[in-house]
């Protein structure tokens, strides 16, 4: 994962800071003993370096953000403050050295004074200066041990810095790993609420669609039944209706020669008689106009007067084997 520019410039400007306030005036006032000066100007020399690579992967990081010019100029100016310090440090360490060399010098001199000073007889001289060589040693052993210690003190300082700065890379990483899965879950979140949206959508739009697949077909089959109403009305009435009037008036005309057997016939002038008074009868019940019936004397009617709607000639008259008499002409002007 690629670090932020600001956040790579700051660590960088911090390892400047630190060389600048703390690691040089210790250069520049370390006294001794040479192995101290020597770990010192080693360690300073690394962090130097790594302050070097750093600031190149700043400039690297700088040249492709949004704000350049900016952080370049930032690179800049530490790339200066670098050069600075470099050149205090050659200084803080020839400035050591001398106060190393001018420490010897005090101290070889003190010794030769007190070795130039020291008069007293042969056995006095002995035995003041055999204490003054076991101190000596006891300081050098001392000194050594010291040394020693300050040496470890100075490795686990400098492993604790470079675990420090590893800590602080990682909390940074963690930082921008945090920052990305936040994006992350809002874009899920926003992805879900979409999804959720578009399920309803859905759902919405597939109702929409049975309801209007059931008005089609409710108006189709109210379509088909207004056809076949139409039809029915305009043709089947029409044409059944004929072809049953036909039908069912030749069956009753059938039924009516057939279910009479003492109809006889009777003369030509009392048929004309009883057709006069059926004629006047079939007017007073249905309404019909008595001038039109008089217009047909020669015309026989059969069965009562409901069912007697046909005429039927006088020549298609069923004969029968009795005789023609007054009472049958009686009979069927009753009839009618």
């Amino acid at each position: 994962m690629s670090l932020d520019p600001a956040s790579s410039i700051a660590a960088c400007q911090r390892r400047l800071v630190d060389l600048q306030t703390f690691q040089l005036p210790r250069l520049r006032t370390c006294t001794g003993p040479i192995g101290l000066l020597h770990e010192l100007a080693e360690e300073m020399r690394t962090d130097l370096a790594t302050a070097q690579r750093s600031l190149e992967m700043s400039r690297e990081i700088a040249e492709s953000a949004r704000e350049r010019e900016m952080y370049l100029s930032k690179v800049n100016e530490m790339e200066q403050q670098l050069d600075q310090i470099r050149l205090d440090y050659r200084q803080a360490l020839v400035a050591s050295k001398r106060a190393m060399a001018s420490g010897a010098r005090t101290k070889r001199h003190e010794l030769l004074a007190s070795s130039a000073g020291d008069t007293e007889p042969m056995g006095v001289g002995v035995s003041a200066t055999s204490p003054r060589t076991k101190s000596t040693s006891e300081d050098d052993a001392l000194q050594t041990k010291t040394n020693e210690v300050t040496d470890a003190l100075r490795r686990t300082t400098t492993l604790m810095q470079a675990e420090l700065e590893k800590s602080v890379l990682s909390v940074q990483m963690l930082d921008e790993s945090t920052r990305s899965l936040h994006l992350t879950q809002t874009l899920y979140d926003n992805y879900t609420s979409l999804l959720g949206t578009s399920a309803q959508l859905v759902k919405a739009i597939e109702r929409a669609d049975w309801y209007d697949r059931l008005l089609i077909f409710a108006a189709f089959a109210l379509f088909l039944l207004t056809v076949g109403w139409v039809i029915k009305r305009r043709v089947l009435d029409k044409v059944l209706g004929g072809v049953g009037w036909w039908f069912g008036g030749s069956w009753k005309l059938v039924r009516m020669g057939l279910g009479r057997s003492t109809t006889t016939a009777v003369a030509p002038t009392a048929l004309a008689a009883a057709g006069a008074t059926g004629v006047k009868a079939v007017s007073a019940l249905h309404g019909t106009q008595a001038s039109s019936d008089r217009a047909a004397p020669n015309v026989k009617w059969t069965g009562d007067i409901e069912s007697a709607r046909i005429p039927v000639p006088v020549e298609s008259a069923v004969m029968t084997t009795n005789a023609p008499s007054a009472d049958k002409a009686e009979t069927i002007r009753d009839e009618l």
